[in-house]
């Protein structure tokens, strides 16, 4: 059954809800005074802590950079960037996060920043293996044994075997020195390396001028 409501009353009460409904969404123009504490509070910048410095210059850690299996490498200061290990990056609306410098043990000189939480502390291959199945075994999740069986996985392709076999063999000879003797050995490696590269890259500039020289000549013999 519907009631009868006389004509007038439904159309006032339309206006009524009408009414009611714009005074909601309107909302007050801002005066000078809002708008530039707006602006203000927009402007400040939280203040945000540094992430913790965790890790020291000299230590060994297995680090996974995305395409390659984890691999032994060494926190040491970046040659090319006043020999610092590690700094904050901070990218818009993203929290601060602490990187470090680290060189890969192995025949190839490779190295990189890497976040903190790519990190684990190096113990050997079998201490490894060891410390990911107890992590995916005490995972509840079906989930997140999946995601831990994933992160810990070592997958080395063919083509890598041989290199990363020397890194480990490296890493672990590391592991058995000071942290002193470790930063020691490798400055003098890491000395031995830039200045070989530079001796590289005179030669191939002799070379190269000796080429042009030579080229010049053939072209004006050519001419007479």
């Amino acid at each position: 059954m519907v009631d009868n409501i006389n004509i007038d009353e439904q159309i006032s009460n339309r206006r009524s809800k009408r009414s009611c409904r714009l005074s909601i969404v309107k909302s007050e123009p801002l005066n000078i005074e809002q708008k530039e504490n707006k602006l203000i509070i927009n402007e400040i910048e939280i203040d945000e802590e540094d992430p913790p410095d965790l890790f020291q210059l000299g230590d060994i850690f297995w680090v996974h950079v995305s395409g390659n299996p984890w691999w032994p490498a060494l926190i040491y200061g970046s040659y090319y960037e006043d020999y610092i290990h590690t700094k904050i990056v901070k990218t818009p609306r993203r929290p601060k996060k602490r990187i470090y410098f680290v060189y890969f043990f192995g025949p190839a000189f490779e190295y990189t920043w890497t976040n903190a939480n790519a990190l684990i502390a190096y113990s050997g291959l079998d201490e490894f293996i060891k410390q990911a199945e107890i992590s995916v075994q005490k995972a509840t999740k079906k989930i997140e044994q999946e995601t831990l069986a994933n992160r810990y996985q070592l997958k080395v392709s063919a083509n890598k075997r041989v290199d990363w076999d020397k890194a480990i063999a490296e890493a672990d000879e590391a592991l058995k020195l000071t942290r002193e003797q470790r930063i020691e050995n490798f400055a003098e490696l890491l000395k031995n390396i830039l200045d070989k590269a530079e001796k590289n890259k005179s030669t191939r500039k002799r070379q190269s001028s000796v080429t042009g020289r030579q080229s010049v000549k053939r072209k004006k013999k050519q001419k007479c």
